[in-house]
């Protein structure tokens, strides 16, 4: 597959607002998610303390990889395939 970091599960935890406006998880899957969903993990983890896991550096990698295809793509996986095609 196209995504070089092996960290990360084929489901990733999302967090989303429902109706009421309380924080709620979802499962997606790693090639369905949306450039809005990366943003979001990666604001949950501002929220935590400094400590940095494995994943969290996974995603910034990630995060880093598909900065260029945001506007191309429309999933993160189409940007990693891409930045895979372009050799980034």
């Amino acid at each position: 597959m196209y995504w070089r970091t092996r960290h990360v599960g084929k489901r990733i935890f999302v967090p989303y607002k429902d109706e009421h406006g309380k924080l709620r998880w979802d499962k997606k899957r790693r090639t369905e998610l949306s450039f809005d969903d990366l943003d979001e993990v990666i604001a949950r983890w501002e929220d935590r303390p400094l400590k940095q896991s494995r994943d969290r550096k996974d995603f910034d990698e990630i995060a880093r990889r598909t900065a260029p295809y945001g506007d191309v793509a429309r999933t993160v996986g189409e940007a990693l395939e891409m930045a895979e095609r372009d050799g980034v």
